[in-house]
Order: structure tokens, then sequence, then C-alpha cells
């Protein structure tokens, strides 16, 4: 018996990873590693073949709400360059997962109201497919189908099951992905400007989105680029980043949190990681490649007008070069110290001075060692976790208004949670990037990012 059990099991297995290997929907798998090795020609080759058939559909769905093409065309193919098999998996059985060509959530699109479904078809699923397994009872003959007999609970059950399987198999068809990808893309972009003030959007925005033009009041890169076409992409850039990020992860735009430029690859383990990420490799590998290639048109919204490049310092600042010190940002410091006390616990946080050196010719150095210390008070014992981080740092190169370079660090301390209690070290260096970026003020903003617990690696320094 045991071996009858064995041989089902093993062949119901086999044909489930045999269907899912075949072309069950029509995108192939991939993954961005892939996709960044293609030389650009084979990577619009491979955008066109998957799509191509849908190259109309993109651009009159993104005339319909005013976006620009090249955007919805951005967001649908970064979602298909990280596409593996359970993906697949979730288009072929049942799953509230992120599924079809836009890998929309099916919450999501229920929520957001990304997809229309009328409440005959809804009712025409229960009779169908939901009441009869779960309620088996003879309808009377004087009702109109199922939904009338069932009680308010049921009713609430019956309408979720039939809502997220009709959603489900909406999202799998190119049609209605397309047109939910849109209607997410301007609910990011009405809740990017009610929440503006967020640090997501500050970070990419000079002022709310214009949905006349969206274009207008990005920050890009590049602020003191002059050439107009290099303008325009980073232009291009700057929205798919600002929008990829709230597409994988909206709730980027609804919190506040330390980010030294949205420009830079995050390390693992700070805010918004994943989110951050998918953006930027949205970013860098169709961005541009749909400008520059024209494969989507720029109707929908006014082509990006060229705007003049600033030709002086941002205000404030008299020279991008010179020295700058500070230490620890006190009102970082003061709101994490005022969250421990709300929890019962006591936290303190201290450093040495930085100084930040930056020659006329774009080097930057940052003179001596950094040492951070932390501790925490709030253990059930009475211990206090404590920690003490000392930085290396190189020198590194400026562009603009943000400067970089590698760094080592090394981490010690006592921590009360462990068992038994005792000290630590690391014994071997860490490697990283420190990230310092310039602002309105004439002031530096320096983060050193070390990938341990958001307590200790958020409070960045204020150099001026």
């Amino acid at each position: 018996m045991y071996r009858i059990r064995l041989l089902v099991f093993l062949f119901l297995t086999t044909s489930l990873w045999i269907l899912l290997a075949q072309d069950v929907a029509a995108w192939q798998l991939m993954n961005v590693d892939t996709v960044e090795r293609m030389p650009p020609a084979q990577r619009l080759q491979w955008v066109e073949q998957q799509l191509g058939p849908y190259k109309g559909l993109i651009n009159s769905t993104a005339k319909k709400h005013s976006l620009p093409p090249r955007l919805l065309g951005t967001i649908i193919i970064n979602e298909l360059a990280d596409y593996d098999i359970k993906d697949k998996g979730q288009e072929t059985i049942f799953s509230a997962g992120s599924v079809g060509m836009a890998q929309i959530n099916v919450h999501t699109a229920i929520n957001h109201k990304l997809v229309d479904v009328r409440e005959e078809e809804i009712r025409a699923y229960i009779d169908r497919y939901y009441a009869p397994r779960r309620i088996p009872v003879v309808v009377p003959p004087n009702t109109r189908g199922m939904w009338d007999i069932l009680t308010d609970q049921e009713k609430r059950e019956a309408r979720q099951f039939a809502m997220e399987r009709i959603v489900w198999y909406r999202l799998n068809q190119p049609e209605h992905a397309i047109e939910a990808a849109a209607r997410e893309i301007g609910w990011i972009m009405d809740q990017i400007n009610r929440n503006f003030g967020r640090t997501w959007q500050r970070s990419l925005l000079r002022g709310p989105i214009d949905r006349t033009d969206p274009y207008r009041n990005l920050i890009t890169d590049q602020p003191y680029e002059k050439d107009p076409e290099k303008i325009r992409i980073n232009r291009e850039r700057a929205l798919a980043l600002l929008v990829i990020a709230a597409y994988n992860t909206d709730a980027i735009i609804f919190n506040d949190f330390f980010l030294d430029s949205p420009y830079y690859q995050p390390q693992k383990g700070v805010p918004f990681y994943n989110a951050r990420t998918h953006g930027i490799n949205g970013m860098d590998l169709f961005a541009e490649l749909f400008f520059r290639s024209q494969w989507l048109p720029a109707y929908g919204v006014p082509l990006p007008p060229i705007e003049r490049p600033y030709e002086a310092q941002p205000p404030g600042r008299s020279a991008r070069w010179g020295t700058f010190s500070g230490g620890l940002e006190e009102s970082v410091v003061q709101a994490k110290v005022e969250a421990r006390r709300k929890e019962g616990t006591t936290a303190t946080f201290r450093s040495n001075p930085v100084t930040l050196n930056i020659s006329q010719n774009g080097q930057a150095s940052i003179t001596g060692n950094v040492v951070f210390e932390g501790s925490l008070r709030g253990d059930k014992n009475g211990l206090t976790d404590t920690r003490r981080a000392t930085f290396t740092l190189y020198n590194g190169t400026c562009k603009q208004e943000s400067c970089s370079g590698k760094m080592t660090w090394v981490f010690e301390g006592f921590w009360p949670h462990q068992k038994p209690p005792g000290n630590y070290k690391r014994e071997k260096p860490a490697e990283g990037t420190w990230h310092a970026s310039g602002q309105n003020d004439g002031s530096w903003v320096l983060g050193l990012p070390n990938g341990v617990a958001p307590l200790w690696a958020d409070i960045p320094y204020r150099l001026k």
C-alpha cells in the first residue's frame, strides 16, 4: 500500500512539473542576471518576443490612462525579467499571489479595483463552483439561485471565494493584466502626491507629479547634465525608478526612512531593499533601452521638455569641494531614542566627529576611523545590549552631488540575548561602501550601512 501511494505521489508531482515546464503561460522563465548579461540588441529582441504581440494594447492603454507608454512597458517587462517556476505555477494553479504578465497580487487587484467584475458574474460563479460543493442543499423552486438561500456569513465567504478566482483568471489574460497595471500606476501616482512629504518621493521629486506631464518635477542623478538627449534619458530613468519601486512594494511611499540616495544600489538589510533593487533594475535595464530604441512611442503625455540644467551651485553652497565636519544626525537620534522610550527601553548613541575632504578634481577622503557606539537597555534580566562598530573608510570619488568609496568595519559588543549572555566580536572585517550626498542647505549627509539591525544601521552623519 505504501509503495502504491508513493508511486501515485511521484506520478502526480512529475506530471505537475512537466505541466509547469511547458508554455502554460506565454512567458519564458527568466532572471535578472541573464538579462543583465544580454547586449542591448539582444535585450531588445527579447523584449520584442515577450511584448511584441501586445505592443498596440500597451500603447492604447497608456494613452487611455494618460501615461507614458514607455513607463507602462518598462514596468511590465521588468516583471517578466524576474519570472521563475514559482510564478508560472501560480498561473497554473489558483494562488492569491502575484500572477500574469504584470505580476499583480490578486488581493492588490481587488483592493485597488484594478479588475472590473460584475455582480452577476460573482453570483453565477458562486452558483456553479462554490455553493454546490460546500452547501449540499436543494434550491427552493421560487428562488433565483443559491445566493438567495445563503446566510450573511456564507455570502461574505462566497463573494471572497468568487472574487479571488475571477480576478486571478483575468490577471492571467494579457488584456486585463495590461489594464490592471495601468490602473495601478495611476493609483501609485495619486498616493505619491497625497503623501508627498515621505522619504521616497521627496528624494526623486521637486514637487507633486503632474499627471499631464509626469516628467516635469523629477530629480535625476545627473542634475548638471547639459545634453538635451541625456536630460530626457535621465528623466525616463528617474520616473521608472520612482514608480517601479512602489509597484513592487507600495509601503515605500507611506513611510519615512534613512535614504542617502535613491540611485545607490542598496545593501541587504536596509529598508525596502527589494523595492529599491527592483526599481534600479527596471531603470538600468529597460528605461533607457525603450527611449533609445523608440520601440514604444512618446504619446500619451508631452515629450519631456528640455529644462535648463543647473549652472550654479544649489542655494547655500559656495562650492562642491572643501572640508565638511560634523557628527550623528541629531533629529534621527532623538527619533530613535523616543521610539525606544515608548517601548519601555532606553537607547543611547554616540560617535566621534567625522571630517569629509573633497578636492576640486572630485577626490574624497574621510580623516581617521569612525567609531559608532550604541546601547539598548530593556532586557528582562536588566542586561544592556551594547554594540561598537569601527569603520575604516578609504578614499573615494565624487560625481555631481554624491561621493562614495569603499570601507571595512569590525563589530563587537555585549549581547544579552545569546545563551549564555556574553561578549562577541567579528574577527574578520566586513566590506561595504560609504556614501555622502550633498544637500541644498550646503551640508553633506554621510551614510555608513553596516548590514545589522536597523536600530543601529540607519543613523546618518550631518557634515557642514
